[in-house]
């Protein structure tokens, strides 16, 4: 069946108009893409690849894969990007020439490949200066295409700047007061209804959000985007400027909003009872519970005694857990082990702020001693 199917594909090749370099590549192209076929597909880790490719000067009459099943094989990318690299070195074809050029730069930008999969610099530069040649050749054979095409791209750059003093002359009038108070008021009350209603939720809604859980959870998402997301978050909200402005008014807005009796009355009181179960379980008490002491495996202990050394936890000048290192600390309490007998838990401004944080409500007089061994 396999020999089959490459004999029709390299027969295909054989009797098309197409100019082939390497007669080699080429049948070591379509033994590759036979037989690293995946057989199904993959989200985020393989692509459905043309053997004999769709392009307008090659096969554009077997494009259709649902039609020409045999003409599909699904590649992982890295084994895509070099059957691309594997046709170049087969074909004299302008057009695979610019697909591999392309997928060369956008594939290692959005981490479908990774450095080590990509042909080395001074190749990658040999097949840029093919391309670059093909190019000026193929203007000077076709200057009534370069004229189209200089033309279309102007057009497009008219319409891009027209779209931008649109979105800013947009921008502008959503930003006024009346436009808040009548169109922008009506519209938000609309979304929020439609996204309220059930048909939406179980419809649209719930798509919506498995496919965001399918990127976000997606190894490829986390190690790109993701981590970019993270990094700018985290600056965003460490910077002074976000503090003073953004982050103030945030806080107040939370704290006044807690203050609320509806608010205490309804979420507040569903969260309290919701965090008073947990806290009853048997799986809280033995990870982060009051209940946590000190038998946690002994080679994690030594590990962080010789790092931090160790504490004692200290409430009205008695010790209450003895020699615990900064880890267990912190497992009962992240801000437990920044507090001192000056600065106990619960007895300042600074103190009750963060207790209020991690709802430790336990800790009030609590404070962490250093012992010198």
């Amino acid at each position: 069946m396999t020999t089959n199917l490459h004999q029709q594909i390299l027969n295909e090749f054989l009797n098309s108009n197409i100019k082939i370099k390497s007669l080699d590549r080429l049948n070591e192209y379509i033994s590759y893409c036979i037989s690293n076929n995946q057989n199904k597909h993959t989200k985020f880790k393989t692509s459905h690849h043309h053997i004999l490719p769709k392009a307008d000067d090659c096969f554009p009459r077997f494009k259709n894969l649902k039609v020409n099943k045999w003409n599909g094989t699904y590649l992982k990318h890295s084994d895509h990007y070099y059957a691309h690299w594997l046709l170049t070195e087969a074909l004299n074809s302008s057009s695979q020439l610019f697909a591999f050029c392309a997928m060369h730069n956008k594939d290692l930008k959005l981490g479908r490949i990774n450095k080590s999969d990509l042909i080395p610099a001074e190749v990658f530069q040999e097949k840029m200066e093919e391309r670059s040649t093909m190019y000026l050749q193929w203007c000077v054979e076709n200057p009534e295409k370069v004229q189209e095409m200089l033309y279309k791209q102007k057009l497009t750059k008219e319409k891009n700047n027209s779209n931008i003093l649109g979105g800013q002359k947009c921008s502008a009038t959503k930003q006024s007061q009346e436009w808040k108070d009548s169109i922008g008021k009506e519209a938000i009350e609309k979304h929020k209804i439609t996204k309220s209603s059930q048909e939406w939720k179980d419809s649209i809604g719930k798509e919506a959000i498995e496919k965001h859980n399918t990127t976000i959870n997606s190894q490829e998402w986390k190690e790109s985007i993701g981590k970019e997301q993270i990094l700018k978050y985290k600056e965003t909200v460490n910077s002074q400027e976000w503090k003073d402005s953004i982050g103030k008014e945030k806080s107040d807005k939370i704290s006044k909003k807690r203050q609320d009796t509806e608010w205490k009355e309804s979420i507040g009181k569903e969260a309290i009872e919701k965090m008073v179960l947990t806290k009853q379980t048997k799986e809280y008490k033995e990870t982060n519970g009051i209940n946590f002491r000190i038998n946690i495996a002994l080679t994690y202990k030594l590990k962080s005694i010789k790092k931090f050394g160790l504490f004692n936890v200290m409430y009205n000048d008695k010790i209450i857990f003895s020699n615990l290192c900064k880890s267990e600390i912190c497992k009962i309490s992240p801000s437990l082990f920044n507090a001192t007998k000056d600065a106990k838990i619960g007895n300042t401004n600074v103190a009750k702020s963060k207790l209020n944080t991690y709802k430790r409500l336990h800790l009030i007089g609590y404070y962490v001693v250093k012992i010198n061994i």
